[in-house]
């Protein structure tokens, strides 16, 4: 993994990154004014934490672990991510960087 870190990427693979982390970017920004994002932003202001990441939609920087929870959190609250109940996995949210 190290060394994958310059690789360059094949061109689909690429656009196909690029629109996962897109969707799952919008997908954060329409969940932060559900109540599961609010909620989940309002815990994890309470826990705090280093400066070290940021909540999306807002001017929080907390630590990258609450940040993680709160963003992730977001990410599914209208369920408009691209995950159904067909995939033995949720492909979005992991690939969206959260440091």
């Amino acid at each position: 993994m190290s060394k994958a870190r310059g690789a360059k990427l094949p061109d689909p693979v690429l656009a196909k990154a690029k629109h996962h982390i897109l969707d799952t970017l919008a997908a954060m920004v329409s969940g932060s004014v559900l109540k599961p994002g609010i909620l989940a932003r309002q815990y994890v202001e309470q826990q705090g934490g280093p400066p070290e990441a940021q909540v999306v939609g807002s001017s929080m920087v907390i630590s990258a672990v609450n940040a993680a929870i709160a963003n992730g959190m977001m990410a599914h609250a209208d369920e408009t991510d691209d995950s159904n109940g067909s995939q033995a996995y949720i492909r979005d949210v992991p690939s969206f960087p959260q440091h």
